[in-house]
């Protein structure tokens, strides 16, 4: 066979091998396109609070200091009982990212004022769905201490995560602490009920604990702090205004815990759970990030009972992956007819072995 025909034919395998790897590299890999909108919202985690105070006390004063960034078109809040989401329609001409950082640092400055735990902040694509869920369980401690330590652990396990927007927890009660304090043991420091609220108050006050950084975003990562558990809470020191020193909460009265009114509640194969939400970025590649939430689960499972049991609940990334598995499947089929149709038509068989050596 003329050399000049081997050429063609090596230069044609080549292309081809190229052109579909090419095209299998650049596949989807989310449900929906890579769009974003000029649309940023707001979550809001207000503790007990009930809707009307939720919206009294939280989101009027938010959406009063958002009207003060410079491109809001329209706001929508939409209270229940200890949460409030809020979405803000900026100007598409503008760039949304620079308007994400107009309202986190508008919620910096009035926060302090706030009766709030958590504030989360993202930028609003098209899926706003899960990627993937997990259900939690276990025997060894009630659904709302389960949540409680699924919460706890969230920030140290999931900051830093490509792609990932937030992680939200449902299901169960969450822990209460109640303080019965003696009036005869508070005159006898000085103080008063008021004053032992808002010491509380102090030391349950939310701390900057880092930051996420996405790209070009750096986001706040803001926690509720302690006092978290029943130990730090009975040993939390009040101040002594009759004399130097402090004594602790557990000296004045009675602390104990309790299970909250369950006002949302999950469960799994009929099996009270605590279900685990991650939430995509705009335009994330959702199959890493299903990926990278996995290699981080064991992390989180250190710090739970050592018989949590995880299922998965739902995984957005099934469809995605079986249409790459398709592709691939499609991809083999055509490379076998490609080297069918290069034997057959120039009936060579080192050149066969060498382009399928090619494609392998």
């Amino acid at each position: 066979m003329p050399w000049r025909a081997t050429r063609f034919g090596f230069f044609a395998v080549t292309c081809g091998f190229v052109l579909g790897c090419l095209s299998f590299a650049t596949a989807p890999k989310s449900v929906f396109p890579a769009i974003s909108l000029a649309r940023v919202e707001v979550f809001v985690d207000a503790g007990d609070l009930m809707p009307e105070q939720v919206r009294t006390d939280v989101a009027d004063p938010l959406e009063a200091a958002f009207a003060s960034i410079p491109g809001v078109r329209a706001t929508r809040a939409y209270a229940d009982q200890g949460k409030l989401e809020i979405e803000l329609d900026f100007e598409p001409r503008g760039d949304v990212r620079e308007d994400l950082h107009e309202v986190q640092a508008t919620i910096a400055e009035v926060r302090d004022r706030l009766p709030v735990d958590h504030v989360t902040t993202l930028i609003e694509g098209p899926n706003m769905e899960p990627v993937v869920s997990y259900a939690l369980r276990t025997r060894s401690v009630s659904q709302a201490e389960l949540r409680k330590l699924v919460e706890g652990a969230l920030v140290p396990v999931f900051t830093g995560t490509p792609g990932l927007a937030r992680v939200t927890v449902f299901g169960g009660p969450r822990v209460a602490f109640d303080v019965d304090l003696d009036p005869a043991k508070l005159r006898a420091i000085g103080s008063s009920a008021r004053e032992v609220a808002d010491a509380i108050a102090v030391a349950a006050r939310p701390v900057a604990a880092g930051t996420i950084v996405r790209g070009r975003e750096r986001l706040l990562i803001v926690p509720p702090e302690g006092p978290g558990d029943f130990g730090s809470l009975a040993a939390l020191e009040i101040p002594n205004q009759r004399r130097p020193g402090n004594v602790a909460l557990s000296s004045l009265g009675i602390v104990r815990v309790r299970d909250e009114s369950t006002t949302e509640q999950a469960s799994f194969d009929a099996i009270h759970a605590v279900m685990l939400n991650a939430y995509p970025e705009a335009s994330a590649d959702v199959v890493g990030l299903k990926r990278e939430v996995e290699r981080r689960l064991p992390v989180l499972l250190r710090a739970l009972p050592r018989d949590t049991d995880v299922s998965p609940a739902w995984d957005q990334t099934r469809l995605i992956v079986a249409s790459q598995d398709g592709l691939r499947a499609e991809m083999v089929a055509g490379a076998s007819i490609a080297l069918g149709i290069i034997y057959l038509f120039l009936r060579n068989r080192a050149l066969t072995h060498d382009a399928a050596a090619i494609l392998a």
